[in-house]
């Protein structure tokens, strides 16, 4: 693609999906809203490859909400797999890597793997991302010696100071500010300002690119270090 001519210095004129915490689908009786699919839907529509950080949690049948059902979000990691997105770990129940101690983590991060591996028969990426990215010296550390690969982001529309209806405009605003990279979203949110989301980029001649082809040619963005919360 375009983003990709001249030296890797370049600025680059393209984005890079990720969504945080899925698999997920809301559900009220009578009222189910399939957020995963919707996204996944949108992606294969216009060709678009992502990368999925999910938690473990989502797999197992004694932890999910009533009328969520962990068989559905089993469906969609296959899914995610079979068109080609990446998948990544983000915790087992969504605490953050800089609270967690030594033991906590290890088995957070390996007992996700180990799901996701059951349930699509391939290892899940290196890629991981701390819950609100947030890291110690002591956990950063940790995932090196393992070979994990700690994804932070460049831009985030869903702070928490701004109405979920105004995270469209708020990306699109630093977008516009010239702001490019790797891109923080959420299935439950997502799911709602996708496509308007990529009609913008589509006018503004911003492609999308998958995180594997931007850290092969721009690296990935440093991680803002965080003081440890516990003992590791």
């Amino acid at each position: 693609s375009s983003a990709l001519n001249g030296s890797p210095k370049a600025e680059p004129n393209a984005v890079v999906f990720t969504f945080d915490d899925g698999p997920f689908r809301t559900y009220e009786p009578g009222n189910a809203v399939e957020h995963t699919e919707i996204i996944l839907n949108i992606l294969k529509k216009e060709n678009i490859k992502a990368t999925f950080f999910v938690l473990g949690s989502q797999f197992d049948s004694e932890i999910v909400g009533a009328g969520e059902t962990y068989q559905q979000y089993q469906k969609w990691l296959k899914r995610i797999v079979a068109e080609g997105h990446t998948i990544a770990v983000h915790d087992y129940r969504h605490i953050p890597y800089s609270k967690q101690n030594r033991l906590q983590l290890v088995q957070s991060l390996d007992y996700t793997r180990r799901r996701i591996k059951e349930i699509i028969g391939q290892e899940a990426s290196v890629y991981v991302r701390s819950p609100g990215g947030r890291l110690s010296p002591e956990s950063e550390n940790y995932l090196k010696t393992k070979g994990y690969k700690h994804v932070h982001w460049n831009l985030n529309g869903e702070v928490l100071e701004i109405e979920p209806a105004k995270y469209l405009n708020h990306l699109k605003d630093e977008i516009a500010k010239g702001r490019r990279g790797i891109i923080l979203m959420h299935d439950r949110n997502a799911s709602v300002y996708l496509q308007a989301l990529i009609d913008f980029l589509k006018a503004n001649r911003i492609s999308v690119m998958a995180l594997e082809e931007w850290e092969r040619v721009y690296s990935l963005p440093s991680t803002p270090m965080t003081g440890h919360e516990g003992t590791f």
